[in-house]
């Protein structure tokens, strides 16, 4: 579950850094943008994904699991927050 969440919303902060980039020449979405709509579901997407191939590889630390997904899946609140810019 954590792993489609923080995959649709970067699918969703792709077509939106995207969008600023198509709205006319010399526009381009700054550093920031990338990093907080793109690189950070990325990288929590990638994170529980290799954890989750890990743990089903070796078949133990379940529990491992278990608590990065539901960190993965509380983080999202907070990021939702700024996402949505606290409304």
């Amino acid at each position: 579950m954590a792993c489609l969440l923080w995959l649709s919303l970067a699918i969703i902060g792709r077509g939106l850094t995207r969008d600023v980039y198509s709205q006319g020449p010399g526009l381009f979405p700054s550093a920031a943008q990338l990093d907080f709509y793109v690189l950070v579901p990325v990288a929590s997407l990638v994170t529980v994904a290799m954890c989750a191939w890990l743990v089903n590889g070796l078949q133990r630390w379940f529990d491992l699991l278990a608590l990065l997904s539901g960190i993965a899946l509380v983080a999202l609140l907070p990021y939702m927050l700024l996402y949505t810019g606290g409304v």
